[in-house]
C-alpha cells in the first residue's frame, strides 16, 4: 500500500509503522510489519528489534520478546541498553527472575 501511494519504504518508515502498531497493543501486526520488511529486502536495525521486544514485553509475551532478541543476535544486530533493560523488566514482571539475571549477565559479558 505504501509503495502504491508513493511513500518511500525504508527501515525508518517501517519502524514508525511498527511503533504505531506496538503502541496500539497490536503485537501481531507489528510482527507482520517485520515480515513485510524482510520480504522487501529491507533489513531491520536495533530500533526495529527494540520496538518489537518492547511490544512483546508490554503484552506480557516474554517468550516472544526473547525470540525477537535471539533473531536480532542471529542477524548480527547488537542489543543496546534499551534492549537489555526491556528484556530484564519483562522477565522480572513475569516473575522470571532467573531469566532476568541471565539477561543481565549477557549484557555485562557483551560490554
Amino acid at each position: 500500500e505504501m509503495e502504491r501511494k508513493g511513500i518511500g519504504t525504508s527501515a525508518r518508515t517501517y519502524n514508525k509503522l511498527m511503533y504505531a502498531c506496538a503502541k496500539g497493543g497490536k503485537v501481531g501486526e507489528a510482527m507482520h510489519v517485520l515480515e513485510e520488511m524482510k520480504s522487501k529486502g529491507i533489513e531491520g536495525d536495533v530500533t526495529t528489534y527494540n520496538t518489537l521486544v518492547n511490544a512483546c514485553a508490554k503484552a506480557g509475551k516474554v517468550g516472544e520478546a526473547m525470540k525477537v532478541h535471539e533473531e536480532m543476535e542471529r542477524k548480527g544486530i547488537a542489543g543496546d541498553v534499551t534492549t537489555y533493560n526491556t528484556l530484564m523488566n519483562a522477565c522480572a514482571k513475569a516473575g522470571k527472575v532467573g531469566e532476568a539475571m541471565k539477561v543481565q549477565e549477557e549484557m555485562e559479558s557483551k560490554g
